[in-house]
């Protein structure tokens, strides 16, 4: 069994089906590329709470320091 198909030209509804893929691919463009332009640096870096604390080691050379 053949299929045969019938060349027409585009109509209305094509175009419009056309103009709607190009612009959800170009939001979609542009929103990725706004996004991974303004991401902070990946650098792993400690929160702010967990950096201000003291650890243990530095405690205790402050008391080694303090009692001599």
């Amino acid at each position: 069994m053949a299929n045969f198909y019938l060349q027409r030209e585009a109509g209305s509804r094509d175009r419009l089906t056309a103009l709607a893929v190009a612009v959800g691919v170009g939001g979609l463009s542009f929103y990725l590329t706004r996004m991974l332009l303004a991401r902070e640096s990946l650098e792993s870096k400690a929160p702010h709470l967990v950096a201000s604390k003291p650890s243990r080691r530095s405690l205790s050379q402050r008391e080694g320091a303090q009692g001599c």
